[in-house]
């Protein structure tokens, strides 16, 4: 993700986690890790791979 692009449009991207109803399919086989970690502006709680150039806003979600 172009920090250019998230600094635009205000959003600051951090390493997030998020929750899966699926268990993550690596870490040595270990089925019993349900999520992973992704970018999460820590302002809006946007993905980063929900963002496509929109702009920061109101809160979305928890970045906790």
């Amino acid at each position: 993700m172009s920090d250019f692009l998230s600094e635009e449009n205000g959003h600051e991207f951090v390493l997030g986690w998020e929750e899966s109803d699926r268990p993550h399919p690596g870490f040595g086989g270990s089925t019993n890790i349900y999520g992973g970690y992704c970018e999460q502006c820590q302002k809006c709680g946007m993905y980063g791979y929900e963002y496509e150039d929109q702009k920061c806003g109101p809160q979305i979600r928890s970045t906790k």
